[in-house]
């Protein structure tokens, strides 16, 4: 049964990138965004020390805007800053259409007690997630329809941009990072709110990271195509306002 699904999602994904690039090769040359002010919002409470803070970890506990994120302590911040990408993501889709949103660690709690996050059994210090059905049921609550698309490549990406949905898409954070080439492909989300056509092809695509590096790779960072599909799992999740 599981063989039969992964070869179901394989073809729809196959099917849907035939069909957007029909589509996106009518557009002309330029750049595609979402029509919305989406401010940047980065899953550390400092967003200028994201670097020190991808890289020494331990520094959490002295982020002094600790308590901007809606955290009980430190510690708890600590904890969950390295997995509230995805919560960055969601709150960055929610301001930009003018929703009032708990902060990051109180809607990252939020979405634990929907599923969305579980403990690690083999390390109580971290957590398992986001995990994507269940926070499609979370968004559900906050008026959001949604779907998981699975095995697709740049032009759908961009076609889901031009019906104006939201994108969140699964990827390695060395993504951050021009010419990050990787084997594994997951593990942290990005949102992405544009794309650039060159030739009647996808050239690349703006994205904001929750975890880029401050005046580098944050907020409207361009990802060259092939550095993307490096970096890209293959996963999306799609997101639009009832």
């Amino acid at each position: 049964m599981k063989s039969f699904f992964r070869i179901f999602y394989k073809f729809r994904g196959w099917w849907l990138e035939r069909q957007a690039e029909i589509e996106i090769r009518k557009l002309k040359d330029g750049e595609y965004r979402l029509p919305y002010k989406i401010p940047y919002i980065s899953q550390y409470a400092s967003a200028e020390r994201a670097e020190e803070f991808v890289k020494h970890e331990e520094l959490l506990k002295m982020d002094a805007q600790w308590c901007e994120s809606g955290a009980d302590s430190p510690e708890d911040y600590a904890f969950w800053a390295p997995k509230l990408c995805g919560m960055a993501c969601f709150k960055m889709i929610l301001l930009s259409l003018g929703c009032r949103t708990p902060k990051l660690v109180e809607l990252g709690k939020q979405a634990m007690a929907a599923g969305c996050y579980l403990p690690d059994p083999k390390n109580p210090k971290r957590l398992i997630g986001l995990l994507h059905k269940p926070f499609l049921k979370f968004a559900e609550n906050f008026g959001f329809h949604g779907k998981l698309i699975w095995h697709i490549c740049p032009c759908a990406i961009a076609s889901e941009i031009l019906k104006n949905n939201f994108i969140i898409a699964s990827v390695h954070h060395d993504m951050r990072y021009a010419g990050a080439r990787h084997d594994s492909k997951q593990g942290h989300l990005v949102f992405v709110h544009g794309f650039k056509i060159d030739g009647g092809k996808v050239a690349g695509f703006y994205i904001h990271n929750p975890s880029g590096f401050f005046g580098i790779s944050q907020e409207n960072h361009f990802v060259p195509v092939d550095d993307f599909l490096n970096c890209f799992s293959g996963r999306i999740i799609v997101l639009w306002k009832k």
